[in-house]
């Protein structure tokens, strides 16, 4: 049986239509969960702010205009209510650019920006100089401060590299469990795929759990987040391009501009980006590149249309086809 909600807002999309239809569904479904479904009187300004929360912990709400875009449809869904004698209109108690203000700070989320491949030459500065920080024994560091960077950096390193063979969006590598991962922490599924981890990425993930263990005093569980057993309950995914935003301030990496110093997010899909790109440049097979990185086949024809099909005439030398192929082989993470 419907809610109240749920018919108000069935009216509201026959007569309105689709346009605001998957954010006000979102809304809906939210309620639902809290139990305010049948009682719209009761719904506040508070239970829109808590929505907003609980889809950025999702990882559907990760950048200002999604939240933006949630708000307006939220306005264009309760100036229907508010037309129809149905609900007062929560907007109107609010001023709406200091809450939309709010909501951006509480939630750390991001402006929109460009978000293109790295080379491979920024890729192995990034590793580079994130395994030469994290060469320092956890134990030998003082200050709360320095703790927790160096925490924090372990945390991105384990990100990026986990992207490199795994090329998900962000907070589908930010929820991964301990259940994905097998038992010897040589392979991890990744959108029901099941990705081989190579030996330095394996002593990475076991030093960190390690540290997280004797933090806690607590074994990590079958179900828990990985990176928020690391971490403590309070990570988010979002904080991830925070974190990747410091360290290239501070580490000047290679064939990335400087960032100011205002700015304190800098996006991590790049590294993604990297990864998809050069899997197709080595024909890997597009279905199997779709499956794992979660974007369609036609995306990604359209996006790396150049490494598709204009790299026919370039043949690698032997050296790269080599390395290419001896990488393929499986006892090659091993090593």
């Amino acid at each position: 049986m419907s809610t109240i909600m749920e018919k108000w807002r069935n009216e509201y999309l026959k007569m309105k239509g689709n346009t605001y239809k998957n954010h006000v569904n979102r809304f809906i479904n939210y309620l639902k969960l809290i139990n305010k479904a049948d009682t719209p009187i009761n719904i506040t300004l508070d239970d829109i702010r808590n929505c907003v929360g609980y889809y950025v912990e999702l990882g559907i709400f990760g950048a200002v205009n999604t939240m933006e875009l949630h708000l307006e449809s939220l306005k264009s869904f309760y100036d229907y209510l508010l037309g129809t004698g149905k609900s007062p209109d929560l907007f109107s108690q609010m001023n709406y650019e200091e809450y939309k203000k709010s909501l951006i700070d509480e939630f750390n989320l991001t402006q929109k920006v460009s978000r293109e491949a790295f080379s491979i030459d920024t890729i192995k500065d990034i590793l580079t100089k994130l395994d030469d920080y994290l060469e320092t024994d956890y134990s030998t560091i003082e200050g709360t401060n320095n703790k927790k960077r160096y925490i924090h950096w372990s945390i991105l390193r384990l990100v990026i590299k986990l992207t490199l063979i795994a090329p998900a969006k962000r907070q589908v590598i930010c929820r991964l469990k301990y259940s994905d991962f097998s038992k010897d922490l040589r392979t991890v599924t990744v959108n029901e795929v099941g990705i081989s981890i190579p030996n330095s990425l394996r002593r990475d993930l076991k030093l960190a759990l390690e540290i997280a263990k004797n933090q806690s005093n607590k074994d990590i569980g079958e179900n828990d987040k990985v990176f928020r057993y690391i971490e403590g309950p309070g990570f988010r995914n979002e904080v991830i391009n925070t974190w990747f935003c410091s360290f290239i301030k501070e580490q000047n990496i290679i064939g990335i501009d400087k960032i100011d110093n205002e700015k304190t997010t800098y996006p991590i899909e790049p590294i993604m980006k990297t990864a998809i790109r050069h899997l197709v440049m080595g024909r890997a097979n597009l279905a199997y590149v779709s499956k794992v990185c979660g974007l369609d086949i036609g995306s990604l024809e359209k996006t790396y249309y150049d490494e598709i099909f204009n790299q026919e005439l370039l043949q690698p030398n032997i050296s790269e086809s080599i390395n290419w192929e001896i990488r393929k082989l499986e006892y090659y993470s091993y090593i």
